[in-house]
C-alpha cells in the first residue's frame, strides 16, 4: 500500500494499474459468479475468459427496513490464465484484482457503443476453505472516454 508521502511517485508499472503521473487504476472485488465463465479465442488464437461477478451491499433505509443492492461486474481474463479461469462455474465465490478498462465498437445500428469492464490481473476461486490463484498475462489497456449500458447482442464477443 502506498503511503501519503508516496503520492505523486509511481513505479511506472502498467501492469500494476499506475502510470508515471501517480494516478492509480486498481479494482478489488469479492463476489459470486452469476454464470459459468465463457472461454473464447481471439483471431490471434489467444484465449480470453469472460466472467460476471455480483457484489452486494446491505443497509437499512430511512424507515429502518433492511435493503440490499447488488452490482454486476464484467470481468475479462487474458492468456493462459483465461483457460484456467474458463473453468469457473456459476455460484463460486471469487476475489479478484485488476483495472478498469472501457472499450468501444460500432453497434448494429451504427451507433458507438461503450462497455467498462475489469481486466483481471489476479483471480482467486474460494472453495471449501481452499484458494486457487489464476494469474493472467498482463496487457496494456486501451482507454475510451464515456460509458453506457449495452445490449448483449451488441457485444462483439
Amino acid at each position: 500500500m502506498r503511503e501519503l508521502s508516496d503520492l505523486g511517485k509511481s513505479s511506472g508499472s502498467q501492469d500494476g494499474g499506475e502510470n508515471e503521473g501517480g494516478e492509480v487504476n486498481r479494482v478489488q472485488l469479492e463476489g459470486f459468479t452469476g454464470a459459468d465463465a465463457e472461454l473464447k479465442y481471439l483471431p490471434s488464437g489467444h484465449p480470453v475468459a469472460n466472467l460476471s461477478v455480483a457484489t452486494s451491499e446491505r443497509y437499512k433505509d430511512a424507515k429502518g427496513n433492511d435493503q440490499e443492492k447488488t452490482e454486476w461486474h464484467r470481468i475479462v481474463v487474458f492468456g493462459k490464465a483465461a483457460e484456467r479461469a474458463g473453468k469457473i462455474r456459476k455460484g463460486q465465490l471469487v476475489t479478484l484484482e485488476g483495472k478498469l478498462q472501457t472499450r468501444s465498437w460500432d453497434g448494429k445500428d451504427g451507433k458507438k457503443q461503450y462497455m467498462t469492464e475489469v481486466v483481471a490481473q489476479r483471480v482467486h476461486v474460494i472453495q471449501l476453505g481452499e484458494q486457487q490463484a489464476v494469474e493472467p498475462r498482463r496487457e496494456p489497456a486501451k482507454s475510451v472516454e464515456g460509458s453506457q449500458e449495452v445490449a448483449e447482442d451488441d457485444i462483439p464477443f
